[in-house]
Parts: structure tokens; C-alpha cells; sequence
């Protein structure tokens, strides 16, 4: 009967340990239209994500990309998102109001790290000559130079990352088992 907590408990950590592994989803970048202004003015995001302008000022704006988009007029206190499927810089303004303008820098998707492979070495045989001097070595390969650059985002305003509620969710999972752990032994 003891054993079915530890296990349980085993396999909630397990479980929250799988969490970081959960594939690259999408994600959402917000821009606020607010006292006639972008802000931020310049974000930058992965083809496949999206762009949400939320109008919080007091007068209706538009976002337009000539060539590229016109989410048309909306009114404050509404939204406009717009997903981005192509690599590339895009500058966008209001249509109403030429002093606002901004920036979508969008990065193609990320490239797998390359994993360092070792060269062949070579494997030891009987030489009936003269024993050699130089020994084969390993040399790590280097990563391509075409590699997508990598992109720090900020840490979002909604609140922790899934990563860190995992931690936070294992050390109790943890503390729970050691602390029943215990008091069963006493």
C-alpha cells in the first residue's frame, strides 16, 4: 500500500520532467496601438508565428504593409493578428496617421543544432616496421556557418515559463515524496 504514493509520484515527475521537450509551437507577439504609437516598435518573430496589434488608445488605427497587408480600420479596444509564413523584414504603418510606423523582422525557422561528429580514427593493428610516432587524433566537426541565428525573446508579461512551472511543480512532487518518505519510517 506504501508503494502506490512513491509510485504515482514517480510517474507525475516523470511526466513533468517530459515537459521541455514538447515541440516548438507557434507563439504570439503582441504590439500595442497606444497614444498614436507602436510599441514596440520593432518585433522580431519565427515564420509560422503571429502578430496581434491590440488597439488600447482612443482613436482607430490601421496596420498596412504596402503589397504585403491592410487589416483595414479597427476601433480601440479590438484587435488585428496577422501570421507571418515568409522569412523577412516588413515595415508597416497607419494608414490614418503617418507619424506611426514599425518593423516585423521575421527569422526563418530554427535549424536543428548540428551534433558534433568525431572524425575516424584509426584502430590498432600489428605494424612489423618501425613503430610510428604520430597518433590518430579525434577532431569534433564544426558547425555549419548557415545555421539560423538564434533569438533570445523576452520574458513574456503573462506570467512564468513552462519550464520553470515544471521545476517548480517537480521540487514539490519531490518534497511531497521525501516528506511521506519520511513520516512513514517514523
Amino acid at each position: 500500500m506504501g508503494i502506490v504514493p512513491c509510485r504515482a509520484a514517480g510517474l507525475l515527475a516523470l511526466a513533468l520532467l517530459a515537459l521541455p521537450l514538447v515541440t516548438y509551437a507557434a507563439a504570439t507577439a503582441t504590439v500595442t496601438v497606444k497614444d498614436f504609437a507602436f510599441q514596440p516598435k520593432t518585433v522580431t518573430i519565427r515564420v509560422g508565428d503571429t502578430v496581434t496589434w491590440a488597439n488600447v488608445d482612443t482613436a482607430s488605427h490601421t496596420v498596412t504593409s504596402n503589397g504585403n497587408w491592410d487589416t483595414g480600420s479597427f476601433a480601440p479596444g479590438t484587435s488585428r493578428s496577422i501570421t507571418f509564413g515568409t522569412a523577412g523584414t516588413y515595415q508597416y504603418f497607419c494608414n490614418l496617421h503617418s507619424i506611426m510606423f514599425g518593423t516585423v523582422v521575421v527569422l526563418a525557422p530554427e535549424a536543428p543544432s548540428p551534433t558534433p561528429t568525431l572524425a575516424p580514427t584509426a584502430s590498432a593493428s600489428t605494424v612489423t616496421g618501425p613503430a610510428s610516432t604520430a597518433s590518430p587524433t579525434a577532431v569534433a566537426a564544426l558547425p555549419s556557418s548557415t545555421a539560423a541565428p538564434v533569438v533570445l525573446r523576452p520574458p513574456s508579461e503573462a506570467g512564468p515559463g513552462p519550464v520553470i512551472v515544471a521545476g517548480a511543480a517537480m521540487a514539490i512532487v519531490a518534497l511531497f515524496a521525501f516528506a511521506w518518505r519520511v513520516s512513514r519510517q517514523l
